[in-house]
């Protein structure tokens, strides 16, 4: 079955709904890991692969081999978890991840930026750019550090799925886009 966000979004915000409902949003990221956990165990494991997406097998073993996997013990979760097997939607589960932890990151006024650098840097360094992400975005930053031979200098910054490229290579890669198109 081919992933629809749009469904793995109804889905999420039903969880989410519920969780507001029963007071339990502050237990988001329990949640997020739980299913982490789900899809990297059937990401690795063809025989959890097997037991998750087989026909035969009876909804209620999948979902309860499902909720041992995240190692969460929690009624919404487990309900979660057997409504998603019922309808069939077990493939939905890694855009759930996704979207939880987007939802998560909001909520935390937090983004998440990948900084891809030729090589290592400060400490010192790395927290000068976070605070002027911080600053620009008026957000708080996850940094994570990216090592990418092919630069040549500078940096790259992943934001949401945007590229911002202050590397030497890409300015040269621009130069040459520029002359280029003027030679026509």
């Amino acid at each position: 079955m081919k992933v629809s966000y749009s469904l793995a979004t109804r889905y999420t915000n039903a969880l989410i709904a519920l969780l507001v409902s029963n007071e339990k949003l502050e237990d988001l990221d329990k949640y997020i890991s739980g299913i982490k956990k789900i899809n990297a165990k059937i990401e690795n494991d063809d025989a959890l692969k097997d037991i998750v997406f087989s026909p035969l097998l009876p909804k209620k073993y999948i979902s309860d081999s499902l909720v041992k996997v995240s190692e969460l013990n929690d009624e919404i979760f487990e309900k979660f978890i057997y409504a998603i097997v019922q309808k069939k939607r077990q493939s939905l589960l890694k855009a759930i991840e996704i979207i939880l932890e987007r939802y998560s990151y909001e909520l935390k006024k937090l983004i998440e930026v990948d900084v891809m650098l030729s090589d290592k840097i400060s400490e010192e360094l790395l927290e000068n750019i976070k605070n002027v992400l911080k600053k620009k975005t008026g957000r708080n930053i996850s940094l994570k550090e990216v090592i990418n031979e092919d630069l040549i200098g500078g940096l790259q910054l992943i934001i949401d799925d945007k590229l911002f490229d202050y590397s030497v290579k890409g300015y040269l890669e621009s130069i040459e886009r520029l002359y280029a198109s003027s030679r026509g």
